[in-house]
């Protein structure tokens, strides 16, 4: 692959001083060509993996030709390092853990250049998060608000106990480009459901920011329409974690109105997320052939016709009646009879 083609770029000079002539020449790190941005991500894991395998001279440009595999202990700090540099934040021990049960499925405790880095690699996953941080997360992940890399299951061991309301901010591990979700629990019900929201990519956070997302949120069930998200994990009162970083006014402000408009205000919804119960086993089936479907029907709808019946442009019709309809039963009764 173009993105696995090393190159040493060489400056060479020459110097002529007072009779005396010096060759001079210093050669650049190793460098990966390439021809479009969608390259960066695989261009940047091949000069990662090189600066971690060739720690001495000379420099192996030959090093994909048969890749060596990485130890953990020598991908982990790597790894670290990226969220260090592009959001002033490391990765911790959880985090780290989360990843390399994603990562790490050798036998021997290792991981293959192909497994990191070809197809949906976790490094493409990975360094869409990275630009996701960079582009629209950056203070929250610095501030350690978002848990980031924590999976379904202990997201649900950690929410389990805690009060209703209580949310967590993780990576998506579903989309490829880089998305975040909320998930949330909710004992409202007698029993324990743990929620997550549709993760928000990189194109919906461009056009609204995360803390507003949460602020905005809306549940909304058959009772009730309302924001489910009350606490960040552990226990931060959530205008307490992102109120500074509010930039569209809540639901409880107060906006001055246009002129000619009808006052609106953002919303952010989802139509109640917990499955409705079963219904009863001891109810009895409903018999069809005992509604009777004709009489307020057809009631209503003579009133109706009547009415427009004693418009001018309707003065020479016949007058209507039920029987003229020729629907003595439901169309469905009339088709389980036969």
């Amino acid at each position: 692959m173009v993105t696995e083609e090393l190159h040493i770029i060489r400056f060479v000079a020459v110097l002529h001083h007072a009779g005396e002539t010096l060759d001079i020449e210093a050669s650049s790190l190793p460098v990966v060509v390439i021809s479009s941005s969608n390259q960066v991500p695989s261009a940047w894991a091949s000069i990662m993996w090189f600066n971690m395998l060739s720690t001495s001279e000379p420099m192996n440009l030959s090093l994909f030709v048969d890749p060596p595999p990485l130890s953990w202990q020598q991908l982990a700090p790597l790894l670290s390092w990226q969220f260090l540099s592009m959001g002033q934040r490391p990765l911790d021990r959880d985090q780290l853990s989360m990843l390399r049960d994603k990562i790490m499925d050798d036998p021997e405790g290792v991981v293959h250049w192909n497994k990191f880095s070809k197809d949906d690699s976790v490094w493409i996953w990975i360094d869409g998060i990275l630009d996701l941080i960079k582009k629209h997360l950056s203070d929250l992940w610095q501030h350690g608000y978002i848990m980031g890399f924590v999976s379904k299951q202990r997201t649900s061991s950690l929410l389990q106990n805690k009060p209703t309301g209580t949310f967590l901010i993780r990576f998506s591990e579903s989309i490829r480009d880089g998305a975040i979700t909320f998930s949330w629990v909710d004992h409202s019900t007698g029993e324990k459901h743990i929620h997550a929201v549709e993760p928000y990519t990189k194109k919906e956070l461009s056009v609204l920011s995360l803390p507003d997302a949460i602020n905005h949120y809306t549940l909304s069930t058959q009772r009730r329409s309302s924001n489910p998200l009350v606490y960040l994990y552990p226990d931060i009162p959530k205008d307490s974690a992102f109120g500074r970083y509010y930039t569209v006014p809540g639901p409880s402000s107060t906006n001055k109105n246009i002129k000619g408009y009808v006052q609106r205000s953002l919303a952010v919804v989802s139509i109640d997320p917990t499955p409705p119960p079963s219904p009863p086993r001891d109810v009895p089936p409903m018999d069809i052939e005992t509604m009777d479907l004709n009489t307020d029907f057809f009631r209503t709808l003579e009133e109706i016709l009547s009415d427009l019946l004693e418009l001018p442009e309707w003065s020479n019709l016949q007058p209507f009646s039920q029987e003229s309809l020729n629907y003595p039963v439901s169309p469905l009764q009339n088709q389980m009879d036969h």
